[in-house]
């Protein structure tokens, strides 16, 4: 079954906070307490799973040093 464009976004957005996570050597749990969010809903974020809010990701940009529109720009 073909991945629709929400789905192959949401992917795309996990892998960028990969990414940006990894280079800044910080843990799923780390990003999670630092950014206030469940360890659960990093997980998801992740596996492109969830649709994050615009304030979750500000919350993730501020952690990983970012300005949140690098999020949208995918």
């Amino acid at each position: 079954m073909a991945k629709n464009r929400d789905e192959l976004s949401l992917e795309k957005l996990g892998k960028k906070i990969r990414q940006l996570k990894e280079a800044k050597n910080i843990t799923d749990r780390e990003l999670a307490k630092l950014a206030g969010i469940s360890s659960s809903q990093v997980w998801r974020l992740l596996d492109g799973q969830v649709n994050p809010t615009y304030s979750t990701l500000k919350a993730i940009a501020e952690v990983l040093d970012v300005h949140p529109g690098i999020f949208f720009d995918i």
